[in-house]
């Protein structure tokens, strides 16, 4: 018998058949009528996370738009680095390229440095239109709520659900908790995770 027939790694086909079957066995065993919905904690974390998740997409949706704006009037702040060779232009968004440039023998110590000055100049533009406008804390806004977001993921699946439609809403979550390579490795754990969140009442 070849190394492939006795692999204990199971098929991308059973692997399906895993997680369906670990998912519907325990959501038939479980009695609606004995699982008011007010009662599942699940659903509350639910809609707590529906809340952030929305305020998150405000912020972010704000935060594109004065970067937007930045783009148009002040552009990334960046230089161009000229190439005696082939003529042709390259850019450098940061210090570190200008000197990367000048390091392997492209610039001049002349160039070098008034490239830096090129590049702070233009960097201080930036800055001065993204404080005016607000951006820089725009960001800092928009991140703190992603970071929120994903706090509130962690609570819902840190909760076990006592509802069918709590059962549902944790399952939402599955392609955002567990890439394709988790799924390939992990049918084991998924059949745990689905059987501990539909616990039924006793």
């Amino acid at each position: 018998m070849s190394d492939s027939e006795n692999s204990t790694t199971l098929p991308d086909v059973s692997r399906r058949e895993l997680l369906v079957a670990a998912i519907a066995a325990p959501l038939a065993t479980m009695d609606p009528g004995r699982m008011p919905e007010g009662s599942d904690p699940v659903l509350a974390l639910w809609h707590e996370r529906q809340s952030v998740h929305a305020l998150a997409v405000d912020l972010c949706r704000r935060w594109g738009e004065l970067e937007a704006h930045l783009i148009k009037e002040i552009g990334f702040p960046k230089v161009l680095l000229p190439c005696a060779e082939t003529a042709v232009e390259t850019v450098a968004f940061s210090h570190d390229d200008i000197d990367q440039a000048y390091t392997t023998g492209k610039l001049s110590a002349d160039t070098q440095a008034n490239l830096h000055l090129q590049l702070s100049a233009h960097q201080a533009l930036w800055d001065a239109e993204a404080s005016r406008t607000g951006f820089f804390e725009a960001d800092r806004r928009q991140l703190e709520a992603w970071q929120k977001e994903a706090d509130a993921t962690r609570k819902i699946f840190a909760t076990s659900a006592t509802t069918l439609n709590g059962m549902s809403r944790c399952l939402r979550f599955l392609p955002i908790r567990w890439t394709p390579r988790f799924l390939r490795r992990q049918p084991a754990r998924l059949a745990r995770f689905a059987q501990r969140k539909a616990r039924p009442l006793k």
